[in-house]
């Protein structure tokens, strides 16, 4: 797992422009937002445009028009920004409104070619919730990243921001 990170990492830039996308899933704590955010990072240090967002907040954000910046809403950053984090992707609720906006989401970036990361501690159950269409695209355009434990993490350094900063080989905030 921590070789892929690093490799996506290393060639974020083209991963980005290629629109390819990374599921990272595993338990609960095993480092997986942790892991999604400093991707993110790296995108917005090579002066591009990202966006986080929780799974179960999707909904709310895109239909209450929340501003994300001066200049765009929450709905145009999921949609534009050069890298997406859709975290902790099966804990939303089982609503179908809110099921088919993640779902719109996921779809526009992946027929845009827009780089997506998702989080997620069920996978196997995203084919069932979000229908067959979404597990086969998350099949067929992601990296597929499994964590098994924080070991990948604490292993690296005593506190979290150190431990990401070494691996993924940048001085620490």
């Amino acid at each position: 797992a921590r070789e892929l990170l690093l490799g996506y990492e290393a060639g974020i830039v083209e991963h980005v422009r290629a629109g390819q996308g990374l599921v990272i899933h595993g338990r609960w704590r095993s480092g997986k937002t942790t892991a999604a955010c400093c991707l993110l990072r790296a995108v917005l240090q090579h002066a591009g445009t990202a966006c986080f967002v929780r799974s179960s907040d999707v909904p709310g954000l895109v239909i209450s028009a929340t501003a994300y910046s001066d200049a765009h809403t929450v709905a145009e950053a999921l949609r534009f920004a050069d890298l997406v984090c859709i975290d902790d992707l099966g804990a939303e609720s089982a609503r179908d409104a809110g099921l088919t906006m993640i779902e719109d989401v996921i779809r526009y970036r992946m027929d845009h070619k827009r780089a997506t990361l998702v989080t997620t501690q069920q996978k196997q159950l995203i084919a069932q919730r979000f229908g067959e269409g979404v597990g086969l695209i998350l099949a067929a355009q992601f990296i597929d990243v499994q964590l098994q434990t924080r070991r990948w993490l604490q292993e690296e350094g005593s506190t979290r921001d150190a431990a990401v900063a070494k691996i993924l080989k940048r001085k620490g905030p």
